[in-house]
């Protein structure tokens, strides 16, 4: 028996009644107004199927009129659930059993290791748990991209490292860079990486092919990855190399002036953001890509705001850590601040703003010289530009491959 979508939600009771004049039951059910959407009928035995929420009524009145039923078949949504509340323990099992299974599969457990030759599995796994890639780690903790980018500078024995996961399987892809006789004997000169003026001039090993003074460009080898087997005397009574060059890879220390230029603007009129102090907080779960809203502001109750998220797993445990994730999203409110700077003004804070730049781009072992400025030409109107250049004595040269001459 076919029943409606109603039907199936509110639920129908079939019951068999056992009875000499199946009439005077259909008469005594319409007279109270019980509902039956299938009748049938066989001897002394009607069947009839009737609402859950009349069961009851007609269940008193059968037995009021003494007569003999039973119940022969039940179906609709609430006899369904009747059923899981029983068997709860299985539904509450596998709802652990899934969970479980969607915690394992978010960390990592295996190796795969292919395209390796001159390096055994054991050893490229033992390289990649350097960098903390071991058993347990959770996957969405891992930037692949940065992590193969690490490898392949820190280990030039390799071409290139390709990280990927099937499962909870991490693949390690990787190409070795093999021996090369011509590379080896091409490599190791040490030539300038910018423009300058060399300051000073130590060699090592190799051959000078600048002296201190000269100005030299960029790519201009300044110590040369390769000797000479003699020295002999020129007719002018110089000491000058001879014989066939022998590849060394180049050491000395190469230092010069260079130059360091940046721009700076300032607009004659200029609004920047300003935190005012005040700030709301809202908090979310997030399980994989589902986000479930706690409490709190759901989006920012400001114009403007600056944003900050900070994230926390429910559970962690050494390496172990639980798939779902407690995400706090705080909005600082801001305001609109402006301000009109006269074109002495503009000029200056042109130039400190450049100053700022060269300051975050300075090497680390650079030694300040003196500073240039003035004004440059700006397209855009109300805009005022500065050029600052830094003279600096920094390290000048880099190891690059140079064919022998």
């Amino acid at each position: 028996m076919r029943l409606s979508l109603e039907q199936q939600l509110d639920g129908m009771v079939t019951l068999c009644i056992t009875s000499n004049r199946p009439s005077e039951v259909l008469s005594l059910l319409s007279e109270y107004q019980i509902r039956m959407h299938h009748i049938s009928s066989e001897k002394t035995m009607l069947q009839i199927t009737i609402d859950l929420d009349d069961f009851k009524r007609t269940q008193r009145l059968l037995r009021d009129h003494h007569y003999r039923f039973r119940i022969c078949g039940k179906c609709g949504m609430p006899f369904l659930i009747s059923r899981c509340k029983r068997h709860k323990g299985i539904w509450i099992g596998l709802v652990c059993v899934v969970l479980l299974w969607h915690f394992m599969l978010s960390f990592l457990w295996t190796y795969e290791v292919n395209g390796n030759e001159r390096y055994s599995e054991a050893h490229i796994i033992a390289l990649v748990q350097q960098y903390g890639l071991w058993p347990g780690t959770r996957l969405s903790e891992i930037d692949y991209d940065v992590l193969e980018h690490t490898i392949e500078l820190e280990h030039p024995e390799f071409t290139w490292v390709q990280l990927t996961f099937e499962g909870t399987t991490l693949c390690i892809d990787v190409k070795e860079r093999l021996a090369d006789t011509v590379d080896l004997q091409d490599s190791g000169s040490i030539v300038a990486k910018a423009d300058g003026q060399i300051t000073e001039l130590t060699v090592y090993t190799g051959t000078a092919m600048v002296e201190t003074g000269d100005t030299v460009h960029a790519g201009q080898v300044l110590i040369g990855g390769w000797d000479y087997p003699e020295r002999v005397r020129n007719t002018m009574g110089v000491f000058v190399d001879a014989g066939e060059p022998y590849a060394v890879h180049a050491q000395g220390v190469v230092r010069g002036e260079t130059a360091h230029r940046a721009l700076g603007t300032c607009a004659s009129e200029e609004s920047w953001l300003v935190k005012t102090g005040r700030s709301v907080q809202g908090t979310a779960i997030l399980w994989g890509k589902h986000r479930f809203f706690l409490y709190g502001e759901k989006e920012s109750p400001y114009q403007y705001s600056e944003i900050d998220t900070e994230r926390r797993s429910v559970f962690s445990w050494g390496k172990w850590y639980c798939p779902i994730i407690i995400c706090t999203t705080t909005y600082y409110e801001q305001t609109v601040v402006q301000r009109s700077f006269t074109p002495e003004e503009a000029y200056q804070t042109a130039i400190e703003r450049a100053r700022r730049i060269l300051q975050q781009t300075m090497p680390q072992d650079s030694v300040f010289i003196r500073e240039n400025s003035g004004m440059h030409r700006s397209t855009q109107d109300g805009v005022i530009q500065a050029e600052v250049v830094w003279v600096v004595e920094e390290p000048l040269g880099q190891i690059a491959q140079v064919s022998l001459p």
